[in-house]
């Protein structure tokens, strides 16, 4: 994974925040060629237009709701009762962590129950790490009811070009909506969000969306009157099962692949490497583990080249997760070893029963030795003896991802949305 960017105003060049070229469904008409662009739910083909765009960053601060009855239909409830009085909402600059303890395990519920692409990325551990490191000062705003949550976050370039976004902006993995009612709960959040902007209305990213999947209809169907909705981004997460336990993994991988790995792990032993498991219980475990990891990322080609997560705001990033997981016993990492000394280290946490990679780095005089591979192994290992499911590793498109071709067969398509008031 790339270093986290920060938000910014679009510069004009490639790779800024929002600084991508969106794709919008087209109509044909007899209008003319600039009047024919129109919404994602008039027609199911995409056509490039190329669209500048300004960076935007928000987050919903945490305020509870009231519980409402469950109602019978899935695809459209109809309430008996209005999800959240929009009259209490308000943006807030939000800080400590403790302020969501109250909705903090809705949240991660939410999460890991409501079939996202990326269930860790849509966690509180991910999005608040990244505020925390990258954005604390932005506005924040999450609501949750009935099992449902909403989170984004504030940014704003002028009083005309506001945009609401998920909280973490950068790589657009997790959902900002989740839960059965959290498109009726962002539709009841517009009167807020009207009163709080007018006379302007602020443009809403929402990402994480699997395309064709339930939360796609209902968005469309909810919005489709009064937004115009393009497709911002989209990308690729890949993921492996770890059912079968490692013999099930290792059976859906190439004859060639598990001889490459036999061969490197048998060298590795001959000369000394030996690996240990590390699951920090406490913020000062998981400060004690990650200065570890620094160290070895300080040796590895990506400390070398000053590209790797000991950079800011990467590395501010990283220590506000690993914290948080501590506080679950949710982090996971593994130490390659040899003679006393780091040379390596693999990191990621639980979402549930999945599992989601964030960082592996070596000492770079052991590039010989396959030693990302076999972290890698002893890993899928650790989680099948905890009976986990899936190991998601993250965007499978980009530079340095092509290795995840033969660690993975799963793959989870996903997308982000750009609502334009019209």
């Amino acid at each position: 994974m790339p270093p986290c960017r920060a938000a910014g105003a679009a510069t004009g060049r490639r790779g800024e925040l929002f600084e991508r070229s969106e794709r919008r469904l087209v109509k044909p008409t007899r209008c003319s060629p600039l009047r024919q662009e129109t919404e994602l739910w008039r027609r199911g083909k995409w056509r490039q237009t190329p669209r500048a765009a300004g960076a935007a960053t928000i987050a919903f601060p945490r305020r509870s709701v009231e519980t409402i009855k469950t109602l019978k239909t899935l695809f459209r409830p109809k309430w008996t009762s209005k999800i959240c009085n929009s009259e209490t909402m308000k943006l807030e600059v939000i800080l400590p962590e403790s302020e969501f303890e109250h909705i903090r395990d809705a949240w991660t519920r939410a999460a890991i129950t409501t079939k996202q692409a990326d269930p860790f990325c849509s966690s509180p551990v991910w999005q608040l790490a990244f505020h925390e490191a990258v954005s604390p000062k932005r506005r924040l705003v999450v609501e949750s009811a009935s099992g449902s949550v909403i989170c984004f976050a504030e940014k704003v370039f002028s009083p005309s070009n506001i945009y609401l976004t998920p909280i973490e902006p950068s790589w657009f993995f997790g959902c900002p909506l989740l839960g059965r009612y959290s498109v009726d709960l962002l539709s009841e959040a517009m009167e807020f969000i009207t009163r709080e902007y007018t006379p302007y209305f602020p443009q809403i990213m929402i990402s994480g969306i699997r395309p064709k999947s339930l939360l796609a209809r209902r968005l469309l169907k909810e919005f489709k009157k009064n937004f115009a909705i393009y497709l911002h981004d989209y990308g690729m997460q890949c993921a492996a099962s770890l059912r079968g336990g490692l013999d099930g993994y290792l059976s859906r991988r190439s004859g060639n692949f598990r001889s490459k790995l036999k061969k490197a792990r048998k060298r590795a032993e001959d000369n000394g490497v030996h690996f240990e498991r590390v699951l920090p219980l406490s913020p000062e475990g998981a400060l004690s583990i990650y200065s570890r990891m620094l160290t070895v990322e300080a040796a590895s080609w990506k400390g070398i080249h000053a590209c790797g997560m000991a950079e800011s705001p990467s590395k501010e990033f990283y220590a506000a997760m690993i914290r948080r997981l501590s506080l679950r016993a949710h982090a996971r990492v593994i130490m390659a070893r040899y003679d006393g000394k780091d040379i390596g280290f693999i990191f990621g946490g639980l979402a549930g029963n999945i599992y989601r990679g964030q960082q592996f780095s070596y000492d770079d005089d052991w590039k010989e030795f396959s030693i990302g591979n076999l972290m890698q192994l002893e890993q899928i290992q650790w989680l099948c003896e905890e009976k986990v499911v899936r190991y998601d590793m993250g965007p499978l498109v980009g530079q340095g991802m092509g290795y995840k071709e033969h660690w993975t067969e799963v793959r989870i398509p996903f997308q982000c949305w750009r609502l334009e008031k019209r």
